[in-house]
This record gives C-alpha cells, structure tokens and sequence, in this order.
C-alpha cells in the first residue's frame, strides 16, 4: 500500500472513530482496527491521536478555506455566491457526516484548538464571507449602510447552528434540506441587509 493511500485511510479511520465515540474517549488502537492496519503503524505516521486530530483539521479546513475563496472569485451576484456557499457545506455533510460531526462536536469545543493560530484559521472563514458582501457592497446587492462584520458572523453563525442541529438530530436530514434549504436561507439573509427604499422608511 502506498504512504499517501495509508496516511488518507488512517485519517478516514480517525474521523469515523472520533465522531463516533468522542475524541477523549477514542483510542490510536481504535483508529488502527478501523483503518484495518498494524496498531504501530498508525503512530509511524502519528505521534498520537492529537496529532492525528490537528492533522485532520488543518487538512480539512484548508480544503474548506480554498473552497469559499473559489466561490468568492466566482462571478454571479451576491445572492448565488451565499447560495453556492451552503450548497458546498450541505453535499460536504450529505457525503461526510462523520467529518461534519467532528469538526462541529469536537474540534470547534476544544479548548486545544483555542490557540491563536488555530483561532487566525477559523476567522478567515468570516472574512471570506465578508469579502463576497463587501464586493456585494460595491455593486449595489448589499445595503450601503449594513454592518458587513456582523453580517458575516451572522450568516457563518447560522450555518454553524443549521449543522449543529443536523448532527444533533434536533433538525433531521432529510429529503429537499439540500435542494431548498440553502435558497431560503440565503433569501431570508438577503432581504435583511439588501438594499433598502429609503423613502419608505
């Protein structure tokens, strides 16, 4: 097997085990039965299970990261780049549950991902959304007097809440989320900091 392929099975494995049974509780053994490899090869890779935790975040947010700068260089209004943005987020969780789970349940409430580096990665998420209202802004789909800061932890708070509530079961999963879920959103978040008629108060 090649380092590359057993690497990604075993960070496959971690992920399952960690959403699974809780990070605390989890061990490298567990990750080992479930990756179906030698208990020692997983810390040939991995000094320990948080490092297998830190590897996972990084890897992953990176790819996240990458994602919604993709969508923010994209042409289309602000409207269908917000919509593109949960579009994104609801197939991430609509094909990788457990990794959803991980990050809302586990990574986001440990206090070892508090760190400032840590705290500099999960902020750039903000940002990235402020820029695609910021451009908004400047053509004419956002409000020219909207708080673009607030705005931003406003819509990237209420996905986290929205996945929380998919995770917890509190809102199920189910058939249309994806198909008519983001629309919604995205308009009820638009026709709050959209252009107003200043005339009509």
């Amino acid at each position: 097997m090649k380092v590359v392929q057993t690497k990604e099975r075993i960070l496959d494995a971690a992920v399952k085990v960690f959403a699974r049974q809780g990070f605390h509780r989890s061990r490298v053994a567990d990750v080992a039965r479930e990756a179906n490899v030698a208990y020692g090869l997983v810390y040939h890779y991995f000094k320990s299970k948080e490092e297998l935790l830190e590897h996972i975040f990084q890897t992953k947010w990176s790819l996240f990261l990458a994602a919604l700068q993709n969508i923010r260089d994209d042409s289309g209004s602000t409207r269908e780049k917000l919509h593109k943005v949960l579009c994104f987020l609801f197939e991430t969780y609509r094909q990788f549950p457990e990794l959803i789970q991980l990050i809302i349940l586990e990574i986001t409430r440990d206090s070892r991902f508090m760190k400032q580096e840590h705290l500099a990665q999960f902020k750039r998420a903000f940002e990235i959304i402020r820029e695609i209202l910021e451009d908004g802004k400047k053509r004419g789909e956002v409000d020219e007097k909207a708080d673009l800061n607030l705005s931003a932890f406003v819509f990237g708070g209420s996905i986290e809440v929205l996945l929380t509530t998919f995770v917890l079961g509190i809102f199920p999963w189910g058939e249309g989320i994806e198909d008519n879920m983001p629309r919604l959103i995205v308009d009820m978040f638009m026709d709050g900091i959209g252009p107003k008629n200043r005339q009509g108060g």
